[in-house]
């Protein structure tokens, strides 16, 4: 009987190792293309995997994840621009368990049971509702936020209804789609103080759905320059923006070119301008800033300078180097950096300008191939001339921005208007008189005379010596009046005139093409050519020579 027992225990032993190795170590190749390799149907043995070249050199299993569970290898998505050692095929060695951790096993099948049956009411149980009702349903999507509704009355107010909305999004809305946005329908008619370093985004509408290779982008964002040596600005815009990555692959499967692409279509918030300050000595500020078109009341956008004292760039802050009121305009020095009359001081920045609707397009385009990459931007922003926001053109103003061509400071028109007398406006009567050429030339007086007093005024500041009017600090109309003051010699003694400048529409364009070279570790070649395109005035047709370079 042991006899018996001792060959059968032979044979089942013979037809064990028969069904699988003695050994649990195990070699594959396999070729580095795909992004996920299937090296075993068993479990790996957690440490036991090494990777080697055909020549037998070792390579660091960091470009790759190692499942042990289901035996695969998955390409470390942040390794993929480092190609693999060059390497078009590697060698796995490991150890593999006996059986498969992830197989399923069960003794009844679940499938087969009849639900129809199975359906008893319990009272003491309960369960969630019905979770189809949730909009933003989505597995593995975080949602926060706030919905507020509020009454406001008083003795002397009508009774008002405040609503507020803040939705904030993150989290997957598919299996390869991710979603970031932030929603509110409040807005906030102020803006943040410049004394800190960091700001907060006032009244921001963000929705960005991205992928490993593909970004879109809505809403309120940063537009930032390109790796460009001409190409450079920092525009914050309301529209769209997409990215997207993509790799080629040659005739044998392997991809070595690598191409990125985006474009932005946006409506600017503002206009970029460059102040160059002349210091006081002693004098830590307030400076005020201008525009472009030496407007003296501005409101920056937030967060958009950069100031710069003697070249060096500078941080915002109490604690630190500057402090800017963006409504006014204004910007101070700590005490960190005196100012002098020596000191350069240039302030670069973005402040709103709503004299026109303008519009942003921005295209960028790389191509990469082992070691050489090529570089296309294209940038435009312009005004829509036919759709003006702060100011009403007619045929008239037209004609007048027309014939100034690239003279936009002699672009003024009359700011006198006719009506009837009131005496609750400052008011002033005309009078007519000539000029050192005997000419025919009127000026205005202010009267409270209803038979005379007939014409509203609006004054600009047009430079000590480049008007004929001076405020009237004696007078006790309830209003700021103006005087005429007789020029001298035919030169004007005042610095008002009843003139507004008009507001030309631009347009700003750039070109860029670059390449760039790498030789080796150490040497690389940089070349880039830009065009450019510059016009201050689309209603002219004259000055274009120099708008193009």
């Amino acid at each position: 009987m042991k006899r018996v027992l001792i060959s059968l225990l032979i044979v089942l032993l013979s037809a064990a190792a028969q069904a699988q190795p003695l050994s649990s170590l195990r070699a594959k190749y396999f070729s580095t293309t795909p992004d996920t390799v299937t090296l075993d149907s068993l479990t790996l043995v957690p440490g036991s995997l090494k990777l080697f070249t055909k020549s037998g050199v070792s390579v660091d299993d960091f470009f790759y994840t190692v499942d042990y569970v289901n035996g695969r290898l998955i390409k470390n998505k942040n390794q993929v621009e480092r190609v693999i050692l060059e390497e078009d095929t590697l060698r796995a060695v490991y150890r593999v368990f006996y059986f498969r951790l992830s197989e399923v096993f069960s003794h009844k099948d679940t499938s087969l049971m009849n639900t129809a049956v199975l359906r008893v009411y319990n009272p003491f149980s309960s369960k969630d509702g019905d979770r189809n009702s949730d909009p933003f349903h989505f597995e593995g999507l975080n949602k926060s936020g706030s919905i507020s509704r509020g009454i406001s009355f008083g003795n002397n107010q009508d009774v008002v209804v405040n609503s507020s909305l803040n939705l904030q999004l993150s989290g997957k809305v598919s299996d390869n789609i991710n979603i970031l946005a932030a929603i509110t329908d409040e807005n906030v008619p102020f803006q943040p103080e410049g004394n800190t370093q960091q700001l907060s985004d006032f009244d921001k509408v963000y929705i960005q759905l991205f992928n490993d290779k593909t970004k879109l982008t809505a809403g309120d964002y940063d537009l930032r320059r390109p790796d460009s040596y001409f190409m450079n600005f920092f525009k914050k815009s309301q529209g769209a923006s997409l990215a997207t990555k993509f790799n080629t692959s040659n005739r044998q499967g392997e991809r070595n070119d690598t191409m990125r692409t985006s474009a932005s279509f946006s409506v600017s918030k503002g206009k970029t301008a460059r102040n160059i300050i002349s210091g006081i000595e002693g004098n830590q500020g307030p400076y005020r800033l201008t525009g472009n078109n030496n407007e003296l009341f501005i409101i920056v956008l937030a967060g958009t300078e950069r100031v710069f004292l003697d070249g060096i760039p500078l941080t915002r802050g109490q604690q630190y180097d500057y402090v800017i009121d963006y409504n006014t305009a204004q910007l101070s020095f700590t005490p960190k950096h005196l100012i002098s009359k020596d000191s350069r001081i240039v302030a670069e920045f973005e402040y709103s300008d709503k004299y026109y609707l303008r519009t942003l397009f921005f295209f960028n385009n790389e191509y990469e191939r082992k070691k050489v990459r090529m570089k296309f931007n294209f940038y435009t922003e312009q005004d829509s001339k036919n759709q003006p926001l702060q100011q009403s053109l007619d045929s008239a103003r037209k004609q007048t921005l027309a014939d100034v061509g690239d003279n936009l400071q002699q672009a003024f028109y009359s700011t006198a208007d006719s009506s009837a007398f009131n005496a609750d406006q400052v008011m002033y009567q005309k009078i007519d008189t000539v000029d050192c050429n005997i000419q025919p030339y009127p000026y205005y007086k202010y009267s409270t005379v209803a038979d005379s007093a007939h014409w509203q005024l609006m004054f600009s500041y047009a430079g000590q010596g480049g008007g004929n009017y001076v405020p009237d600090t004696a007078s006790t109309a309830n209003g700021k009046v103006y005087r005429f003051v007789p020029p001298v010699n035919c030169f004007p003694q005042g610095s008002y005139e009843p003139k507004a400048l008009l507001i030309s529409p631009k347009k700003q364009q750039m070109l860029t093409l670059g390449a760039d070279v790498k030789f080796s570790e150490t040497n690389t070649l940089t070349t880039e050519a830009a065009y450019a395109n510059n016009d201050v005035n689309l209603f002219s047709a004259k000055d274009k020579g120099d708008d193009n370079g």
